[in-house]
C-alpha cells in the first residue's frame, strides 16, 4: 500500500517533502502491523498555524485534535499536523543525541532498548484517526474506544 500523501496547498514549508516521506513511511508501518489496507484515503499534511475553520467544521477531533490530527471520514480524509510529524522527529534526535553524548564518556545503550514498548506519538495520531474513520464516530462511543484499543494493542505488541 503506497498512501496519498499531499501537503495542504497552504503550507508554506520548506521541510515538507521530508514531512511527506517521513509521515509516508510512518503510515505504512502502522497500517501495515494493524492490516488496515485501505488506499483511497487521502492524507493531508497541514500547519494548525495557518489552517481554516472550512476543514474543521465536517471533522471529528479529540482533545486539541486540531493541533495533531483529525479528518472527515465522510470525504475519507486524514489530516496530519507538521506538529504531529516534528514531535516524532524531535524526539528520536534527542534520543540519538543522548545515546551519541553517552558514547562520548565511554557508555553505549542500545536506542531500541530505550524507545522499545514506549509511546510512538505519530503512531497514536494515526491510529487515533484510522479509527475514525472505520469507526465513523467520535471518541467517548464504544465502537470507537474499543477499536482504538484494538489497534493500540496489536501495534504495541509488534514492537
Amino acid at each position: 500500500m503506497e498512501p496519498n500523501v499531499i501537503i495542504n496547498e497552504i503550507l508554506q514549508n520548506p521541510l515538507h517533502e521530508m514531512y511527506q516521506s517521513y509521515l509516508s513511511k510512518k503510515i505504512k508501518i502502522v497500517c501495515s502491523k494493524i492490516k488496515f489496507e485501505k488506499n483511497d484515503i487521502k492524507w493531508i499534511i497541514y500547519d494548525p498555524k495557518s489552517l481554516t475553520a472550512n476543514p474543521i467544521e465536517k471533522s471529528l477531533i479529540g482533545t486539541r485534535g486540531k493541533d495533531y490530527g483529525f479528518c472527515d471520514p465522510g470525504n475519507k480524509e486524514i489530516y496530519i499536523s507538521i506538529l504531529a510529524i516534528q514531535g516524532d522527529l524531535n524526539g528520536k534526535n534527542i534520543l540519538k543525541q543522548i545515546n551519541n553524548n553517552l558514547n562520548l564518556i565511554g557508555k553505549t545503550y542500545k536506542l531500541s532498548g530505550v524507545t522499545k514498548n514506549k509511546r510512538d506519538f505519530l503512531a497514536d495520531v494515526i491510529l487515533d484517526e484510522i479509527t475514525h474513520i472505520v469507526t465513523k464516530s467520535n471518541h467517548g462511543d464504544d465502537e470507537y474506544d474499543e477499536t482504538l484499543e484494538r489497534f493500540r494493542y496489536i501495534y504495541y505488541s509488534k514492537l
